[in-house]
Parts: C-alpha cells; structure tokens; sequence
C-alpha cells in the first residue's frame, strides 16, 4: 500500500514543530512493508503536484490546532484528485475534538490518542487482504462511533459512493450480484476482521460482535457494535458471553469422547456444569 503521511503549515506565528513522529510511523510502515512517503508543507511546496506523482492509497495528516485549516485544505486537495482515497486524520486537535473534525466532509477516519496498539487484521481463513482488513476496518469503525451501531445495510449504503473506502468491496454489477448479495457481503466482511491489540494481555479478537437491541419502535434487531461498544453495555456483554459458552458447550458435546484432549474438555465441563448448561456426568 503506498501511504502519504502529510504535515501541513502552520497558520499562526507558532514555531514549526519538526515532524518527527510522522518519521517514526513511516519507519514503522516501511517495516510492514507499505511504501511510504512524507509530504511536509512548512518546507515543501506545490502538494498537489506531489499527490498527483505518488498516487497515494491512503493519505493520513498529522493536525493541531494551528494547522486544521491547512489540513482541512490538503485534505480538500487530495479529494479534488482522487474521492476514494482515505484521508485520515490525527494528532492533538482531532483526539480532543474528534466529532467536530468528523464533522468535515473530506476527514474519513479520525485516529485519537498515539494510534498505536491496536491493529485491524484479517480473521484466520478469510479472503481479505492485510491492507484490506486495515482499510474496510477502519471506515466500519468510523461509522459504529458516528452512528453507535453498524448493520450489514448501512456498509451497503455507505459502500454505494465511490468516495467510501467500501465502495471496492461490493459487487455493484446488478447482473452479477443483486442487493440482497451485497448484504450477504457486508455481513461476510463484519465477520472477518478481527482487531490485534500488541499487547500479550490482550488476545485477538473480532473487531465487530452481532448483538441484538431494540429500535425506536421497540422492536428486536440485529446490529453489530465495536468490542469497546460490546463490554461496555452489560446488555451486550451478557449476550456475547452466552453466545460463547453455547459455542463452548457445543465443541465439548463434539469432543468430549476424546482422550487426548480430555484436560479441556473437563475444564469446560466443569465451567458448563457451573451454569447448569450440562447435565452431571455419571
């Protein structure tokens, strides 16, 4: 993937900060792989030529308060040459006012704090691409925080602009695919990305769990919220805990006979039975 991480100029009389954590990111990038390319407007000129010669995939801007009209402009400009490409955006202002920097139409995806920590990756078995995982993830993400939820119909809906980073997922071709297809799509696509948090404390998880709630009219649906989202709400919580130990209790009834793998099937045994979920062995 080749990633342009901009640094617009300042706006006031403020000394001009050396970008120094956008060199770190591209180390990092580079590491992983992307071709990386620094783009920083207090000592360079004519960005539109740039843009127009890299050709970036993605495009992210360090901002501050100083700079946000110059990064709302750089945004604007790599819009102007390409609608799809991503433009995200990150630093102090966007992490203190992230719904007001949502709130531009040529800001994607608002990365708050560090960005550091946690990755979007493809679950195992899937057909998505690392860049892909990362890319779908992160718009899904951006609308669960803008709408508090995300459902396989609003990623179609989303996807139909060709300005949406989902846009290149969807079969649009009506003789190929019809739209109940594409939802079948987006709920593939909710199902395999997984968040990988650097930490060995955290495990991999799914980035985006099924739970049902209940709309304005008080009826029953089925959305899909951010794992943040999901152990916040003890609604949520106890859903996805008791759709886990249905899995575990299935697996056990599946393996149980098993000698080999009888010190896990006793400890699931033991946690089931705990619940009342098997019946006594005898």
């Amino acid at each position: 993937m080749k990633v342009l991480l901009a640094n617009p100029s300042y706006t006031s009389g403020s000394d001009i900060i050396v970008p120094r954590t956008m060199a770190l990111l591209g180390a990092i990038l580079t590491r992983h792989g992307h071709q990386v390319s620094i783009f920083d407007s207090n000592v360079m000129e004519n960005f539109t030529g740039f843009i127009r010669k890299f050709n970036p995939d993605v495009v992210g801007i360090s901002v501050s308060t100083p700079t946000v009209g110059n990064a709302v402009e750089m945004a604007t400009t790599i819009k102007r040459y390409k609608k799809a490409t991503p433009v995200v955006f990150g630093g102090i202002h966007p992490t203190a006012l992230v719904e007001k920097t949502l709130g531009y139409k040529t800001v994607d995806i608002v990365v708050r704090g560090e960005g550091e920590g946690m990755k979007y990756i493809p679950v195992v078995g899937s057909v998505l691409s690392k860049a892909d995982a990362i890319r779908y993830g992160q718009r899904i993400s951006h609308l669960e925080k803008r709408m508090g939820h995300v459902t396989p119909k609003m990623l179609v809906e989303d996807g139909k602009s060709r300005s949406s980073p989902l846009h290149a997922y969807f079969e649009w071709n009506d003789s190929v695919a019809a739209y109940s297809y594409r939802i079948e799509q987006a709920q593939y696509l909710l199902r395999s990305i997984a968040v990988d948090v650097e930490d060995v404390s955290q495990p991999t998880a799914r980035a985006f769990f099924n739970v049902s709630d209940t709309d304005a009219e008080g009826k029953k649906v089925s959305i899909y919220v951010s794992q943040d989202a999901a152990f916040s709400k003890p609604e949520y919580t106890k859903q996805i805990i008791q759709q886990a130990l249905s899995d575990a209790k299935n697996w056990y009834q599946r393996y149980r006979t098993y000698k080999e793998l009888s010190k896990i099937t006793d400890a699931i045994y033991h946690e089931l039975s705990k619940r009342g979920m098997v019946e006594k062995r005898r």
